[in-house]
């Protein structure tokens, strides 16, 4: 009986063990097992296993309930991952969670906050710096894929046009699918004043560096 929501469950848990390990030990190979392609995986399957299976819970679902109740201690895996590594370079990962966590806010129609993670992007010291001039190896391909990497190259993270270009973008891109959640919301107004006035100091340092750029 609630053989599915016990096996899910069952490796919900295993997640939640290996990131309180990352978070007690805090040594490379513990953070090794959370930053990794296998882990960020599990993380998606869950996600979508749970954003699937929200929207079906009805009178005397009880398996469907049980598989509703395993949303907020996934929510709070992703939000520890998330923050494990608060590092310029792992600003594809961090991407990576605010998209599970809006999509199990769009299926469960729950308030699930993803706007500081995202607003903590304009803080980025690298953000109001003017991005360096690299010089293109023969043979290399522009642009960085966002879907494709967890994090940006350990030597000037952030700081070329193309990096900047991408996650800047992923970040507008999600930042509005944020307010598109919740426009219905009581308390829209409230909740987009903080982003508005960011995105307005972000404008205005923008402008100047690239001014000091010319």
């Amino acid at each position: 009986e609630h053989s599915t929501s016990q096996k899910a469950f069952y490796y919900i848990r295993q997640l939640e063990l290996h990131l309180r390990s990352a978070l007690q030990k805090k040594t490379p190979d513990t953070f090794r097992i959370v930053y990794c392609w296998q882990y960020m995986h599990w993380l998606k399957l869950w996600t979508e296993v749970l954003a699937a299976s929200s929207g079906k819970t009805g009178d005397g679902d009880d398996e469907g309930a049980l598989m509703r109740s395993l949303i907020y201690p996934l929510v709070e895996i992703i939000f520890g991952v998330a923050k494990l590594i608060p590092s310029t370079r792992h600003l594809p990962l961090r991407l990576h969670c605010v998209r599970y966590l809006q999509q199990l806010a769009a299926a469960s129609e729950t308030f699930i906050p993803t706007t500081s993670i995202l607003l903590e992007v304009f803080d980025l010291k690298e953000v109001s710096m003017a991005p360096k001039r690299v010089k293109k190896k023969s043979g290399d391909v522009r642009g960085v894929r966002l879907p494709v990497i967890l994090k940006l190259p350990k030597e000037d993270a952030l700081r070329t046009a193309e990096q900047l270009d991408a996650c800047l973008g992923e970040t507008f891109l999600l930042l509005n699918r944020e307010v598109d959640l919740y426009k219905y919301s009581a308390g829209i107004p409230e909740f987009s004043v903080r982003i508005c006035q960011t995105l307005r100091k972000v404008s205005y340092v923008s402008t100047s560096a690239n001014q000091s750029f010319l």
